[in-house]
């Protein structure tokens, strides 16, 4: 018998209610390659149904990596930017994924702000519903048994939940995010390519210095 990680809140509601969960995964030395493909699939409909323009499974390995983004002096950091996690590094955690999904957001014709101010409010209010989707699509992953499921997407943390704050709180010590729930790194602060991505996938791609609203989570 499959046995059920019971810690997980929405596994011990189901069992409560109704018995074994028959959404929860079963925990084991390796995922069910079959089952993450048919959830994948399921979370690339989702993404479409919440919003985005364009989605599609991709295997981990299909991720192209450069030089993550520095900022430029005088740029808001975050705990989120620049990444900086001294015991590994994004490139060797990928080899922890087999599948994810990408996705991309409509986005009017206007410049990238990059990791700066957003000033113009509908270009915020894109990028704020790109980090809602990345949001909901990993916690939905997190509670279909998919633990380690991680979510990236563009539009920095501080430019959009805390453009108001003097600092990044996380980056404070013994304090902590403001907004764990919402802010997730950016692709650019881990270096993946996200417009070679989606050009390599036949996606219609913004021209270089415009807005580009992509989204990755990675299924695990």
């Amino acid at each position: 018998m499959a046995r059920v990680d019971r810690r997980d809140p929405y596994v011990t509601n189901r069992l409560q209610a109704n018995g074994p969960a028959p959404l929860a995964r079963a925990v084991g030395p390796s995922p069910d390659r079959g089952r993450l493909r048919r959830f994948a699939g399921e979370q690339k409909s989702l993404a479409l149904s919440r919003g985005a323009a364009r989605a599609e499974v991709i295997q981990a390995t299909e991720i192209p990596l450069g030089k993550p983004l520095r900022p430029e002096p005088g740029q808001p950091v975050s705990a989120h930017w620049p990444a900086a996690y001294p015991l590994d590094s994004f490139s060797r955690a990928l080899d922890a994924f087999e599948l994810g999904v990408f996705f991309a957001l409509d986005a009017p014709p206007l410049p990238d702000p990059g990791h700066g101010p957003i000033t113009d409010p509908g270009l915020a209010d894109r990028y704020l519903a790109l980090q809602e989707l990345a949001c909901f699509l990993e916690s939905t992953a997190f509670y279909h048994g998919w633990h380690l499921s991680l979510a990236l997407a563009e539009g920095h943390c501080r430019s959009l939940y805390c453009a108001g704050e003097k600092r990044c709180w996380a980056m404070v010590k013994g304090r902590a995010c403001i907004h764990p729930y919402k802010a997730r790194p950016t692709l650019s602060s881990m270096g993946v390519r996200a417009r070679e991505l989606a050009r390599k996938r036949g996606w219609d791609v913004p021209g270089q210095g415009q807005a580009h609203l992509a989204g990755l989570v990675l299924l695990g």
